[in-house]
């Protein structure tokens, strides 16, 4: 049911239970308002004690006609009082049962009203908690830190190492917070590009180095370094494209609403130069969350 439509039904029924009140209450005051008109019997009208009459003179009597009355109009005696008393009393009780049986019929809408409003209130609590807890996320992911990291070539460096640059960007509006490297490389022979981490990779906790922490709309490069003796015996078949020097890994991080975020990478590295124009990223392993 639509926002609207409850709306109306709420409205609806608090109308319906109000009419009903406002009904009642006038029909029991309108009748209060007319004494004059008596809702108990008649009686003929006649002495308390009838006094003794000479039955030779009546017999010579035209008939009389009697009228009626109330008992509560001008009552004769205590009989009549008594009479009265107890029409009053049989009237209220019968009002009293009316009614009763009126206000059994209100309350219960009552409580049916009482019990949809509760309802109404609960959902409409849960829909704004759904709703704050996706205005919440939608605030979070525009203003959180996005590291993507892209390839750079591979330089030579001294100490018979070669240096693997990684351009580490943040394209968040807010910094990211303890940056957490972890890398390798391999020679992988045929297409590298179908090169899939899960599978292939050997990560372990000893390939982790810190990196610190990395500003909103920013960028930094990471090094990485790489044994020239490991790709030696494969230089002949990397610069022909036979082979490939594949750097993959993860870069870990926290952004400003203490979440853990985690970007993966796999890059290839191939061709005569080994520019950042001839390093590509694999398949499989470039993702971030």
């Amino acid at each position: 049911m639509a926002g609207s439509n409850r709306a109306a039904f709420l409205v609806t029924l608090a109308g319906l239970s109000a009419l009903i009140t406002a009904w009642g209450s006038g029909y029991y005051l309108a009748a209060l308002n007319y004494p004059q008109k008596e809702r108990y019997q008649p009686y003929r009208d006649t002495a308390n004690k009838p006094a003794p009459t000479d039955s030779a003179i009546r017999l010579d009597a035209s008939p009389e006609t009697f009228k009626y009355r109330a008992p509560c109009n001008d009552p004769k005696g205590r009989d009549e009082s008594d009479l009265c008393a107890q029409w009053k009393s049989a009237n209220a009780a019968q009002d009293s049962a009316f009614w009763a049986q009126w206000g059994v019929w209100i309350t219960g809408i009552g409580i049916v009203g009482l019990l949809v409003t509760i309802s109404q209130g609960r959902l409409a609590l849960s829909r704004a908690r759904e709703a704050n807890d996706i205005a919440r996320n939608n605030s979070e992911r525009q203003l959180r830190a996005y590291i993507t990291i892209e390839p750079s070539g591979v330089n030579e460096a001294e100490n018979g190492l070669l240096a693997v640059p990684m351009n580490v960007i943040n394209n968040g509006q807010t910094p990211a917070y303890n940056l957490e490297l972890k890398g390798d490389f391999l020679i992988v022979g045929g297409d590298p590009r179908q090169f899939n981490p899960a599978e292939h990779g050997r990560l372990g906790e000893d390939k982790s180095t810190t990196d610190g922490n990395l500003g909103p709309n920013s960028n930094r490069y990471s090094l990485s370094y790489l044994d020239e003796e490991i790709c030696e015996p494969h230089w002949g078949d990397i610069h022909d494209k036979k082979a490939a020097i594949v750097h993959y890994g993860t870069l870990t991080y926290r952004d400003v609403f203490g979440h853990k975020r985690e970007t993966n990478f796999a890059f290839y590295h191939w061709g005569g130069e080994l520019s950042d124009v001839e390093s590509k990223r694999c398949r499989w392993g470039n993702s971030a969350n």
